[in-house]
This record gives structure tokens, sequence and C-alpha cells, in this order.
């Protein structure tokens, strides 16, 4: 037949890929809504997780656009850019009720049984939901925002006019104005983009903007996010944050938090980033009472010797280092568990070029458990009478 030899690249001519500058600048904004998971919303355990799925998935959509335009897709860009919103509006109609409510539409999401569309959510919400209520008579301004800009990729999305169409597309290309002029329309709504997902982000709740506040940043407690970039609140732009800081939910936490007694810069570091000064325990034990458990245990066991480096147990899943920490190489829990059991000296153990001690916080090592091990890594032997000072650190955070 006469169509015999027709393959993809007939097809990809069509497509015209298009440079755009700074991509690299909105990758990284797009990365800080992507890391900013949120705490707050505390349900039980997986749907609580499921939230964040939420904000990753937006994130990726609007980071794969940028991606997408580059290579000629250019409508599946402008699609993806749409999804981003579409996504987080569909996470405001799960979440912004009461707790009964939430599981009930998270189990109709997860079932592929939630079916509502980007404006049935808003309007409805405008009226009926807990936060986004308050949003509507403080934020007029960037919901009109949103809407626009979710009209316009629209436009792109369903091929509104014959611009839309790859064929024509491709021989307006061949200009260099007019593809200047279509990366300026795709940063431009990209920009938009990112604005409203960010600021939607924010309304979960406002902990990466707070963050931002050294006054209110020292006595938030370690909610597992991070602060949005300096890069990503200039694109929200100081009116439309002056407008959220207006609403209950900015109001309400900004409250909650400003409860809490300020840290020092030394204790912040424990509790934030599971960073002990050792040059300055003192000042950290001054605020001991702001440490949990956990962390002023591993404070006292870095005070044993300003040998020790990293701190690591559950497995690896807890690491604190210090400020002794100097070693070039990777550190990772060095021993196997068969390994473990075969051990009659469990001190200055030889580990690349450093050294690692364990300790047990079950005392009983005739019955190892390697999520009970401690694994204190230093770069000089201990002396027995640092020894000592460990083994007499109460292990028991219970």
């Amino acid at each position: 037949m006469y169509y015999k030899n027709i393959n993809e690249g007939m097809f990809c001519s069509e497509l015209i890929p298009i440079d755009l500058d700074n991509k690299e600048d909105y990758y990284r904004m797009v990365y800080s809504i992507y890391s900013s998971l949120t705490s707050e919303i505390v349900i039980d355990f997986i749907n609580s997780n499921r939230i964040n799925l939420f904000i990753m998935e937006s994130a990726q959509v609007l980071a794969n656009s940028i991606r997408l335009f580059e290579l000629g897709y250019f409508d599946a860009a402008y699609y993806s850019m749409r999804t981003s919103i579409e996504v987080f509006t569909v996470l405001f109609d799960v979440y912004d009720y009461d707790d009964e409510k939430i599981m009930k539409n998270m189990g109709k999401f997860v079932k592929n049984e939630y079916f509502v569309r980007r404006k049935q959510i808003i309007d409805y919400l405008s009226k009926n939901g807990i936060v986004f209520a308050d949003i509507k008579e403080k934020m007029p301004n960037f919901l009109k925002e949103m809407e626009d800009t979710s009209q316009k990729l629209n436009n792109r999305v369903h091929k509104s006019n014959f611009d839309n169409f790859y064929i024509k597309h491709k021989i307006k290309c061949q200009n260099e104005n007019y593809r200047a002029n279509q990366a300026n329309e795709f940063i431009s709504l990209l920009e938009k983009s990112i604005k409203i997902v960010a600021v939607m982000r924010l309304i979960l709740d406002p902990i990466p903007l707070l963050m931002d506040d050294e006054e209110i940043a020292y006595r938030i407690p370690n909610l597992m996010t991070y602060s949005f970039s300096k890069d990503l609140l200039e694109l929200i732009g100081e009116k439309t944050l002056l407008e959220f800081k207006s609403t209950e939910k900015f109001i309400g936490f900004k409250e909650w938090i400003m409860g809490f007694e300020k840290r020092n810069e030394y204790v912040d570091a424990v509790v934030m980033y599971e960073f002990i000064d050792l040059n300055n325990l003192d000042e950290i034990y001054k605020q001991k009472e702001l440490l949990s458990k956990y962390d002023l245990m591993n404070v006292n066991i870095a005070g044993c010797s300003n040998k020790i480096i990293e701190i690591i147990s559950y497995n690896g899943f807890d690491r604190y280092r210090t400020s002794s920490n100097n070693f070039n190489g990777v550190i990772c829990n060095p021993l196997r568990y068969d390994q473990l059991k075969n051990l009659v000296e469990y001190f200055n153990l030889e580990y690349d070029e450093i050294f690692v001690s364990i300790l047990n916080r079950n005392p009983n090592f005739d019955s190892l458990q390697t999520i009970d091990l401690i694994y204190i890594f230093h770069n000089e032997k201990f002396t027995q009478e640092e020894i000592d000072n460990l083994v007499s650190v109460d292990l028991v955070v219970d």
C-alpha cells in the first residue's frame, strides 16, 4: 500500500522545538512547591500523605510543561499547565470540609469515582468551603487571576483557532519574531500558573511563607517542609501576599506559632536540621526543654566527645550531624545483621578512614534488633572515659 513506509518521523517533522531562556529559574521555583509538603491536614497516616501526592503531582506537571514546550508539543505543554491548577483545585474539594467528608471524598478519588469540574468546585467552595469561602472574600483578585489564566489555557488546549494547529504553528514558526512571541506567551502563562499553584499551596497551610520570617521561623515546630524560595515569593508578588496575610488561615496559623517560645539559633539547628554545634552545647542546654526527648538524647550523645561527626539511628532514617563533621565520604549503616550478632566489641570499629561505635537502645545485645541500634561515627578513637560517658547516656525516649 502507498503508505506502508510512513513512520513517526513524518509526524515529528511538525514539531518545532523552542528553547526557553532562564528555564532553570522556573524549575527551581516549581521544585520549591514540590518540596513544600504539608503536615497540617492530620486525618490518618495514609490520607494525610495522599494530600502531599497532590502537591507533588501539581508541581510535576508544571515541570513537564516546560520540557514539552521546548520539545515542540506546545498544546500538551499548556494542557499540563492547566492540569497543575486543576489538581490543586480538586485537592481543595477533597479536603476543605470536616474530617468525615474528607475521608469520603478521598475514598471516591482513590476508587476513580470522583467526577467534578474545576468551575463547579470553585463555585461550590466559595459558598460552602471552610477555608475557601474566606479566600473568596479576602482574595478576589487572586481568584479572578486564576479564572483568567485557566480560560487562556483552555483556549490553547481546545484549539480555539487555527494558530493552535500544528501545521499552522509550523509555518509561522519560520518567523523569528513569531517564535519569540510564542516563548514569551508561554513564559507569561507559566509564571501565572506557578503563582496560582504556589498560592493554593499556601492556602493549605502558610508554613512555607511563615518560615521566611525569622521571628516566626524560630518558633515553628519541625513539620517536615521547606520555605518557598525568594524567587517564588517575588513571583507571587507583594500585593497577593498582603491579601493572603489578611485571611483567617494565615492569621490563625501565625497566632498559633507565636504562642511557642522562640528558639535560639543553635537549638533551632537541632530541631529543624538535626545539626548539633559542639562549640555551643551550653546554648543548646539553656533551652533543652524546647527539644524533643529524641533530640535531647542525640545532643547528650554528641556531647560525650568532640570527635563525634554523625549519629545515625532507626536504620538510617534519623541522622544528626555535628560541627566536627569534615568527612568527605558516604556514611551509611555499616554492618549487616549477621555481622552485628558476631561482634565482640562495639566501640572504635574501623570504618573507611574514620571509626564507628554502636550503642543499643535495648541493653540486651542477645536480643538484637537493628532498629534499636545507634551508630556513632567519629574521626578518632574514643578513650575509655569517652566510652564510659557514652554508655551512661539515657537512651530511653519513650
